[in-house]
């Protein structure tokens, strides 16, 4: 397990010297090695989820964080059709695959990678990456509805495909970690990290248009800290963490990522019930 992680080279070299020595080029001053070929048959795409083991290596060589494989905590990453380093580096991996990729440390968030514990590198480095598991956009679909637990979660999945399809509304959003986001308005704020505190505006509503909670009505908006556990529904969570301050979106959400099978704690929504919001980012704390 441990053969992928030596053949990382930890030395700084020229660009063209990296070139003749097998690296290939990802973008300017990024580059690559693939080192073990797994049995994955195709690249990951928009809306995959990546399971890997990450290693990441000063300019010196030395290890400067590990996410711990014997714990099993893999970093889970989504791929997106966006034009960022990750996406760039697992669309030329497949499941299985291990690779490493030299950068510039200013390349990469690592306070947000590591979990605040590289704040920031600006020299070289050198990631070894290992995809344990690749989970494609279309397994993942068919998984939710293979994982159903009753026929209930399986008609409101099929409820909300049919909504969406009805009103041709599948096209005019992002399919982003399991929910449904529309940019109603772009702020011109910061882009909001975990661990902040934050303050938001939203008004939700069932499919039929039903209005259940408004932020707006009551003159009070929601206060919390971003990552904070039981906070705010997962929903938010996933589309909080990609947006910036100003920023107004839409969201549909199935029930796995709001109230799930038990419905809301005060019993406004039914288990098993898909809704929609409308969710502004109103305030990052400085």
């Amino acid at each position: 397990m441990r053969v992928w992680l030596i053949i990382c080279c930890f030395f700084l070299v020229s660009c063209d010297q990296k070139l003749m020595d097998g690296w290939s080029e990802l973008e300017d001053n990024v580059y690559f090695k693939i080192h073990t070929l797994g049995d994955g048959e195709q690249k990951a795409g928009d809306g995959d989820k990546i399971f890997a083991q990450l290693d990441i290596y000063g300019a010196s060589g030395k290890l400067i964080y590990r996410n711990n494989l014997s714990s099993g905590a893999l970093h889970r990453f989504n791929v997106s059709s966006s034009n960022s380093i990750w996406n760039k580096m697992f669309m030329v991996m497949h499941e299985g695959d291990s690779a490493t990729f030299s950068m510039n440390g200013n390349k990469l968030d690592l306070a947000k990678l590591t979990q605040d514990k590289v704040v920031s590198y600006p020299e070289e480095l050198t990631l070894a990456v290992k995809i344990w598991r690749l989970e494609t956009h279309r397994d993942q679909l068919a998984n939710n509805m293979k994982e159903a637990p009753a026929d209930l979660e399986l008609l409101e999945l099929n409820n909300l495909k049919t909504y969406l399809d009805s009103n041709n509304l599948t096209d005019k959003f992002h399919f982003v970690d399991g929910i449904f986001v529309q940019y109603i308005k772009r702020g011109n704020g910061a882009k909001v990290q975990s661990g902040q505190s934050i303050w938001i505006n939203y008004k939700g509503q069932f499919l039929n248009g039903k209005e259940f909670d408004n932020t707006y009505k009551r003159g009070q908006m929601l206060d919390f800290q971003l990552g904070k556990p039981d906070q705010v529904i997962r929903g938010f969570e996933i589309a909080l963490s990609k947006m910036n301050e100003g920023d107004k979106v839409r969201l549909y959400l199935p029930s796995s990522y709001a109230f799930g099978g038990q419905g809301s704690s005060n019993g406004q929504v039914p288990p098993f019930t898909s809704v929609m919001y409308e969710l502004e980012l109103y305030k990052i704390s400085s």
